[in-house]
This record gives structure tokens, C-alpha cells and sequence, in this order.
């Protein structure tokens, strides 16, 4: 089994920082709506980032022992790094568009109400 790859809470930390720093500098953006989202946009960039080098350190396929007692086998099947990487790359990108989108400001009533209630949860 593949060797786990350790959360890196300062390149996190980083992340955060300096995505508030990009936000601060625009005009009319909630603040109290967007740090929220912009730790969970951090976070989830760097799960992104370390399940990817997960997959380029293992491959995409990996080999894994099956069967009972009397039936072990070897057998080739996909990483389940690959496929956490590419559930949690689509939500890092709906995250970053919608935070963008409100940070911009949002013109549909709909979008924003949205975003409100996905803080909310």
C-alpha cells in the first residue's frame, strides 16, 4: 500500500494568505463570505496537489492483492488517488469559480444566493 503524503499546513497557510491579499485589494467584496471559502479553496488545492503526487509516485495503476485463503492473486486496477484527484480537482474548480465569480461581484441574485448558503453549511 502506498505511503501517505502528509498535509502541508504551511503551503496552505501561504495559499490563504495570499489569496486574501488578492482579495483585499478589491473594492465592495463580503469579507466575512469569502475567508471562509477561501480556506476551503486553499485546502482543497493542496489535498489536489498532494493526491497528484500520490498518482505520479504510484502510477496510475496500481497492484493490489486479492482473494481469500486458498485464491491470493496479484491484480492491476486503477489508483484511488486517481480517482479522489479528479472528484476533488472538480470541486477545487466549481469552489474557484464560484469565489471568483462573488469576488468580482455577482450580477445574478441566484448565484449569490448560492454562495450564501454553501457558507452557511
Amino acid at each position: 500500500m502506498a505511503k501517505d503524503i502528509p498535509l502541508d499546513n504551511d503551503a496552505e497557510q501561504k495559499l490563504v494568505e495570499r489569496l486574501r491579499k488578492e482579495v483585499a485589494e478589491l473594492k465592495g467584496v463580503d469579507r466575512a463570505l469569502v475567508d471562509p471559502l477561501l480556506e476551503e479553496v486553499a485546502a482543497l488545492a493542496v489535498m489536489v496537489a498532494n493526491l497528484r503526487k500520490m498518482v505520479q509516485r504510484d502510477g496510475v495503476m496500481i497492484e493490489v492483492e486479492k482473494g481469500g485463503a486458498n485464491n491470493r492473486h496479484i491484480e492491476l486496477v486503477e489508483n484511488p488517488a486517481l480517482t479522489a484527484y479528479s472528484k476533488h480537482a472538480g470541486r477545487l474548480s466549481d469552489l474557484a469559480k464560484k469565489v471568483s465569480g462573488f469576488a468580482k461581484g455577482l450580477d445574478d441574485e441566484q448565484d449569490e444566493d448560492e454562495l450564501v448558503a454553501f457558507n452557511r453549511r
